[in-house]
């Protein structure tokens, strides 16, 4: 599954809509159990780029939040550019390590790859 971004306007950053989005994420995180791997991002340069970035699993928990705000799917933002603002405090770790999982396998062609 992808990520998603939502993406706001300069308006919308001076009116504080992005504050809705925080709260309403970290509501349907705290109602959904909070499920691993759920969490939302934006990048560390907001709000000169005002984005904000849905893990995988938010997907899941999210959909009418992601509607409401117009997301779009996207790549896996790196990780030096994001932080975290609500949801599962675990993600960016966990993303460091599946993305560095997936990167090893990829270079090395997998377990099977190495033993040949």
């Amino acid at each position: 599954m992808d990520w998603c971004a939502i993406v706001f306007s300069h308006e919308q950053v001076a009116d504080l809509k992005y504050t809705e989005v925080e709260d309403e994420f970290q509501l349907l995180y705290l109602t959904a159990g909070s499920p691993k791997g759920m969490a939302l991002f934006t990048l560390k340069t907001f709000p000169l780029h005002p984005i904000y970035y849905i893990s995988p699993e938010g997907h899941k928990h999210a959909a009418g939040l992601l509607q409401k705000y117009d997301s779009i799917n996207c790549k896996q933002p790196p990780l030096q550019d994001i932080e975290l603002i609500a949801g599962d405090y675990s993600a960016p770790l966990d993303i460091q390590l599946a993305t560095r999982l997936h990167d090893e396998r990829a270079r090395h062609g997998g377990f099977l790859g190495r033993l040949h």
